[in-house]
């Protein structure tokens, strides 16, 4: 209350993508004018009106729609016009830490189940003992099963790191399933896209020829808005033709519409993989703008730019996918951390328009001017 701090720990910030709100988690007990409340809770900020209301108990995982209507607080929404909560899924089907993905809109809600999904999603027995992705209507809380066969079923083994498009229609999510659609013959996670309006599931990583999955496993990272591009890592050799690939990891971008798949990890001078450094999966994420023109990645490989006598690092870049230019984001040589969003590790606070990036490193120059090795956050603006 007024303009004094609170007197515990607050952290876990998201903020709207209008950036007139922002729900975080605190520990301090003198938030409110309205008296001492105890224990974690988590509120919700209005910037522009300086206001600040408790929303639910906490700790646990939150999230955020675009114009702030909606707060997902574990397995429940919070409706900022009415001031209701709908529990979603109960705390023990997802783990008391857990938390879902809104879509945009703040209509749809995706939770990975850590138990069963039966008696939640009708019709489906569930025998996999493995983690399932359902879709829930924050209004209603009707509920579809994502990791689903054909037949309707649960895949045969988990999924994980699903991300939505705005309107919540498609979600984009791995598996290691390998009955989820046909032609997957790799024995290793693939990227998929379900669709809301049929409930089909189709795979992303896709050879070349678009006949089966790669040869060898790939990961989601992120979807663009309007579910059209996905993007992914993967150690396949065969999902782009006219390079030379090799079974190192690299990143890619997969164009739904056109059903084509593009390196993103190229070498600054060519089309073919980028050279040196670990290219390896752990450390490795990235976003997409919303418009799917920039790709802003985290990635350890020293050809993406024409940076000579650089040491081998995970550094953040940005691709123009128009022009697929690459630059360097933490311009410098050294490493760096991202502030991630969300407990997958999938995305980091990139702009809608994937221009502006925040970071952490405490091993720039411009890091080391301020006040020596210790950790800063850096804007950057393409």
């Amino acid at each position: 209350a007024g303009a004094r701090s609170g007197n515990g720990q607050s952290e876990n910030a998201r903020l709207s993508a209008d950036g007139k709100w922002v729900v975080f988690q605190s520990a301090a007990t003198n938030l409110l004018s309205s008296g001492a409340t105890s224990g974690f809770g988590i509120y919700l900020y209005d910037v522009e009106g300086r206001s600040l209301r408790l929303v639910g108990p906490g700790p646990i995982g939150t999230d955020i729609s675009a114009d702030g209507s909606v707060v997902l607080i574990g397995g429940k929404a919070y409706s900022r016009a009415t001031g209701q909560t709908r529990e979603l899924v109960a705390a023990n089907k997802i783990g008391s830490f857990s938390t879902g993905v809104l879509s945009a809109d703040g209509a749809y809600a995706v939770f990975g189940y850590a138990s069963a999904v039966d008696g939640d999603v009708a019709g489906v027995s569930d025998g996999n003992n493995a983690v399932d992705i359902v879709l829930i209507s924050t209004a209603t809380a009707a509920r579809v099963l994502v990791s689903r066969t054909p037949a309707g079923g649960v895949g045969s083994k988990r999924s994980f790191g699903p991300r939505l498009s705005a309107d919540g229609r498609y979600v984009a999510f791995s598996s290691e399933a390998v009955d989820l659609v046909s032609g997957d013959a790799n024995a290793a996670s693939d990227a998929f896209l379900f669709d809301r309006t049929d409930n089909s599931v189709r795979a992303l990583s896709l050879n070349s020829a678009g006949t089966a999955t790669g040869n060898a496993g790939s990961s989601l990272f992120d979807l663009s808005a309007d579910g059209s591009v996905a993007l992914y890592s993967s150690s396949a050799s065969d999902l782009v033709t006219g390079i030379t690939e090799d079974t190192s990891l690299d990143i890619f971008v997969r164009n739904v519409t056109a059903g084509s798949n593009q390196l993103v990890s190229k070498k600054f001078d060519s089309d073919n993989p980028c050279t040196g450094g670990t290219k390896t999966g752990f450390g490795a994420t990235g976003a997409l703008s919303r418009d799917a023109r920039y790709v802003n990645f985290r990635f350890d490989c020293q050809t993406l730019v024409s940076t000579t006598g650089r040491t081998p690092a995970f550094e953040l870049y940005q691709q123009d996918l128009s022009t697929r230019t690459t630059q360097l984001v933490n311009g410098q040589d050294g490493g760096s951390e991202v502030i991630f969003k969300d407990d997958n590790q999938t995305a980091f606070p990139v702009s809608g328009d994937g221009r502006v990036v925040y970071f952490i490193t405490d091993s720039s120059p411009a890091s080391a001017a301020v006040d020596g090795p210790v950790d800063d956050i850096f804007r950057f603006d393409s």
